[in-house]
């Protein structure tokens, strides 16, 4: 850790490792000038990414004067880091083979864990996500689609609200711009209205029991 001198300017080295957290009280040895330092706290910083590359990237850029960055390329390890380590800060990958990234930020959230989570992009591999169901989604509750299909033709209107439908669950409410609708577009949805806002919902399912309906 390099300290300038407030009096001189000097610039003097501190072994950060050995003084790591600590309350310094020293003189620069050029002036005679004491001076007050905090060394840094050690910091640990997991690097979550299903690229080796990209984790190797970073540790070239990265440096840490106290402290240590590991890496991992995958969910289950990653987990296992997180459990035998107190990291300060995630840098998870965006489509980690193993496991969908909010999956392992609800688990932090609930283990009270308290770190920074910075996601990086990635590129989309469907062959990183050993699981069922094979859908990348699965079924929602709802889907926030704001100002979105109002740019879109009917067609792709059309296949979007299409593709969603078939993603809610039943019941599940679909969240659209104020300027946005569903006319001349799908009729799969109840329009239901609340105080403040109009919302489309997927029709429950309503199962019936023997005898009825006939």
């Amino acid at each position: 850790m390099i300290v300038a001198c407030t009096s001189c300017r000097k610039k003097l080295r501190v072994n950060a490792v050995k003084y790591a957290g600590k309350n310094l009280r020293i003189n620069c040895p050029h002036c005679q000038t004491p001076l007050r330092v905090k060394a840094p706290t050690p910091i640990k910083i997991l690097v979550a990414h299903g690229e080796p590359d990209v984790c190797r990237s970073i540790l070239e850029v990265c440096h840490l004067d106290v402290g240590e960055i590991l890496t991992c390329s995958d969910a289950r390890r990653a987990r296992k880091l997180l459990s035998r380590h107190s990291i300060n800060a995630l840098l998870l990958d965006v489509a980690l083979p193993g496991a969908f990234p909010f999956q392992l930020i609800e688990e932090i959230r609930e283990s009270g864990g308290d770190l920074k989570i910075v996601l990086l992009p990635s590129v989309y591999n469907r062959t990183a996500y050993k699981r069922t169901p094979s859908s990348l989604l699965g079924e929602m509750d709802a889907v926030f689609c704001r100002n979105v299909i109002i740019y879109f033709d009917k067609d792709a209107k059309k296949k979007v609200v299409s593709t969603l439908y078939k993603r809610l669950k039943s019941g599940g409410y679909l969240f659209l711009g104020h300027s946005e609708s569903l006319l001349n577009v799908s009729t799969d949805f109840r329009l239901r209205h609340f105080a403040d806002d109009m919302l489309y919902q997927k029709p429950e399912l309503v199962s019936m029991r023997a005898g009825e309906g006939e």
